[in-house]
């Protein structure tokens, strides 16, 4: 197989209509059992499917296809999706390309409305990058929306946190399709605060460590897989204060990972901590915990996992998904 794929229109390129856009594409044949296709469109870039992973995706998930193949073109990635079962028989050797199974594909997509709006926000920094420009073109899939009626609601709520300015119609109601608007000053904040952890490599392991060997272990590999750099505290050696030291390499990390099995309330400090320097948490433990957590935190999206194995494939994931501005993985 090829480093990578080149498109040219001449070049036995076919048309096709999928997830409601035209695409060139080509279709190619590894074994009598496999098979895979490149698309490309000019909006969304490109992107490589096997034929059982592309018959494996519903109408209904159309928009989180768009959403999610757009976002990697303004990251410089390029997607290369397959069935589980089938990773080693689509391998690039070229570090843009990433490789990952349908489900590790879907389980990008912003896990709930607050997710949604940070992505989004970076995507418009990124196609619009200048302060005060004005932007002219939001599409459903750039707020990672449904419909139109998704997309006007996380509109809508990113001008109330007042990181855009108001588009208005002829009535003076706020509507996205009343362009051009701005990123406000909140909102680039928002934006370097995102760079600025973004650019940090490495991710604070918070959680009862006494008996939880396995689990940790799932946690070390996850954030190690994700190209960032795990620390565990109790593992670092220094002679200062042991508060001070935890809260000094929570201010230098890019994330903190809280598993909050087991209830440690060490843990809940040093998240809270986190989110009080605007450092995003990512909150796991396990599913059979779920009545046990903290009635203050359960109002953030956290991964439930069964064991390790269940536990590093969502924690992996979400990682990258969270961390996407500095992502470059060859998975």
């Amino acid at each position: 197989m090829s480093d990578g794929f080149t498109y040219n229109e001449n070049a036995n390129m076919k048309e096709i209509e999928k997830f409601g856009v035209k695409w060139y594409y080509r279709e190619q044949y590894n074994t009598d059992d496999f098979s895979y296709f490149h698309f490309k469109n000019s909006e969304f870039g490109e992107f490589v499917i096997s034929q059982r992973a592309l018959d494996n995706i519903s109408e209904t998930d159309n928009y989180k296809v768009l959403s999610l193949i757009f976002e990697q073109k303004l990251n410089k990635n390029i997607y290369s999706v397959t069935m589980k079962d089938e990773k080693n028989k689509l391998r690039f050797r070229d570090s843009n390309y990433i490789s990952v199974s349908i489900n590790e594909f879907f389980s990008r997509f912003p896990a709930n409305i607050l997710e949604k709006q940070h992505r989004a926000l970076i995507l418009l920094y990124k196609l619009y990058p200048e302060y005060g420009e004005q932007l002219k073109k939001i599409p459903p899939y750039i707020f990672f929306s449904r419909n139109e009626n998704e997309l006007k609601f996380i509109y809508t709520s990113m001008v109330k946190r007042h990181w855009l300015t108001a588009g208005l119609n002829e009535n003076g109601i706020i509507d996205p399709f009343f362009v051009p608007f701005i990123i406000t000053a909140d909102g680039w904040l928002e934006i370097e605060n995102a760079i600025q952890s973004s650019n940090k490599k490495q991710v604070f392991i918070a959680m009862k460590f006494k008996d939880m060997d396995s689990i940790y272990n799932a946690i070390y590999r996850a954030v190690e897989d994700a190209q960032f750099i795990p620390l565990r505290i109790d593992k670092k050696e220094h002679i200062n204060q042991i508060t001070n030291e935890i809260q000094y390499e929570i201010s230098q990390s890019g994330l903190i990972v809280a598993d909050v099995t087991g209830q440690n309330q060490g843990v809940y400090f040093e998240a809270g901590y986190a989110m009080g320097l605007n450092i995003p948490v990512i909150w796991t433990c396990n599913e059979k915990e779920i009545k046990d957590i903290h009635f203050d935190t359960r109002q953030y999206n956290t991964i439930l996992w069964n064991d390790e194995n269940d536990l590093y494939e969502k924690l992996k994931n979400r990682i990258i998904a969270i961390m996407g501005l500095r992502e470059n993985q060859n998975q």
